[in-house]
């Protein structure tokens, strides 16, 4: 209902022999990451199964999905935009996680990604992997407000160029060690090594 709502004030002139608007694609994407482990599929049924019996197959899902990249964009912001002003106790997360594109013994035939700037390490784990890092900023509900995302060799603290930091004067940002800098600057306020405030 949100993201409907969101995509009639972008471009209220959706193809009308489209039988799954772009609000329900991303939806089920949601619902697709927040239920069924990214798995596209298995929420691909669920949802013909429960909610709409003509939705898209796997292949057809997957071009849509990827043809409305700079519209789910724009929602994250504006949503991102929404749970900060929200969030009246100003306390933010901030943290990486790896995406994997592919194991480890596959890297020499994968074609999505090419260089070593993709190998990363999974320090908690204990583990090497290939792919991207994905650098998080969420509230203290864990609603994200920012990402980005870094090939998966980058530092932690490679993060802080990358995010935009568009906080309310005051707010207080947690995070690990891993983000230490102390040559970056923080815009407002005083640095400790577990917390930032803006």
């Amino acid at each position: 209902m949100i993201l409907d709502g969101i995509l009639q004030t972008i471009d209220p002139h959706e193809d009308a022999q489209r039988q799954v608007n772009d609000a329900l694609i991303l939806t089920t994407a949601l619902i697709a990451a927040w239920y069924f482990g990214r798995n596209w599929t298995t929420a691909l049924s669920y949802i013909r199964a429960h909610h709409c019996s003509y939705m898209l197959s796997s292949s057809r899902f997957n071009r849509r999905l990827h043809s409305i990249a700079l519209v789910a964009e724009y929602c994250f912001r504006l949503l991102g935009w929404v749970f900060k002003a929200a969030n009246f106790r100003q306390r933010y997360l901030l943290d990486t996680f790896p995406v994997r594109v592919c194991h480890n013994i596959r890297i020499a035939r994968c074609r999505l990604l090419q260089g070593e700037d993709y190998r990363g390490k999974n320090t908690s784990k204990r583990e090497y992997f290939y792919g991207y890092k994905v650098a998080l900023l969420t509230n203290e509900e864990g609603l994200p407000v920012e990402l980005a995302f870094l090939p998966g060799a980058y530092s932690d603290h490679s993060a802080l160029a990358r995010l935009d930091f568009d906080l309310p004067h005051g707010s207080i940002v947690w995070q690990d060690a891993g983000f230490t800098d102390y040559v970056w600057p923080a815009p407002v306020g005083r640095f400790l090594p577990t917390r930032r405030t803006y």
